[in-house]
């Protein structure tokens, strides 16, 4: 007879389902706040040991369906792509556990190190094809509102951007000053408008000197000829690409217009 730990099966589950859902945020670029994933990882991890302790009461298919559309609700509820984040867990999930079956059966066994690969595994297969699968190129009209303020304006897909926030993981738009301005109140204007010129980091510091740096971060990014940059930017309210809302957008200041004779004026990565 096999020996089940309530306490190891709740933290393992709950790793499990942590993961599955921060691959679905990352994904879905949909930058909900890690609280909301975990208490949708405690869900999870609570149908397990309930499953354990009830037996057949939640083996039915409503049950486990009826847990996983609660897990989702906790995590991303409110959304208007809600249906569109469920697919992408169930996508996550049957890659996880496809792995998962594969992994133990070379192994001969399954533990933590084993779960570690798959998830990785399957993040590295799902985030391929879906960088694969994202649209190439062209460009995408973004309407970005901030504080009762707001600007549309073209960018270009590049496919050559991956800048997003660290932290968050949500996607970053890149934009001219005067692209973004409109969207700022007339001091933080004026800051910005004393410090152009100066290095991310400065502007920044002097921000915070004047009491406006509130709202402003600065983001890491490579680029040939640059091996660790600083790029001043703030998070808006409200973003929208091609008509879709994205959750936790990042509108990134650039010292010199965007425009170079093309039809747009800011980038954004293909995969947004």
């Amino acid at each position: 007879m096999t020996t089940i730990y309530l306490d190891t099966l709740f933290l393992t589950e709950l790793a499990a389902d942590f993961m599955l859902l921060l691959a679905t945020d990352r994904f879905c670029a949909a930058a909900v706040s890690w609280k909301r994933l975990l208490a949708a990882s405690v869900v999870g991890a609570l149908y397990s040991v309930l499953y354990v302790l009830m037996g057949d009461i939640l083996a039915s298919v409503l049950m486990k369906i009826a847990f996983a559309v609660l897990m989702l609700l906790t995590a991303f509820g409110g959304r208007h792509d809600l249906l569109r984040c469920g697919a992408v867990f169930v996508v996550c999930s049957a890659a996880f556990a496809g792995i998962v079956l594969a992994v133990s059966v070379c192994c001969g066994g399954f533990g933590t190190k084993q779960m570690i690969f798959s998830f990785a595994a399957a993040y590295a297969l799902l985030g391929g094809i879906l960088r694969f699968s994202a649209p190439r190129g062209g460009t995408v009209k973004i309407t970005l509102r901030h504080k009762g303020r707001s600007v549309s304006f073209i960018a270009l897909r590049d496919t050559g951007s991956s800048l997003r926030d660290p932290i968050s993981g949500a996607a970053s738009i890149i934009a001219g000053e005067d692209t973004l301005l409109p969207l700022l109140d007339e001091k933080i204007r004026a800051a910005l408008a004393e410090s152009r010129g100066q290095a991310a980091e400065k502007r920044l510091e002097q921000l915070w000197d004047a009491g406006l740096g509130h709202g402003f971060k600065l983001l890491p990014y490579r680029a040939l000829g640059v091996e660790n940059g600083l790029l001043l930017a703030f998070r808006v309210d409200h973003a929208e690409v091609g008509g879709r809302e994205i959750r936790g957008a990042s509108a990134v200041l650039a010292s010199q217009s965007i425009a170079t004779g093309g039809n747009y004026s800011a980038i954004v990565s293909a995969e947004v």
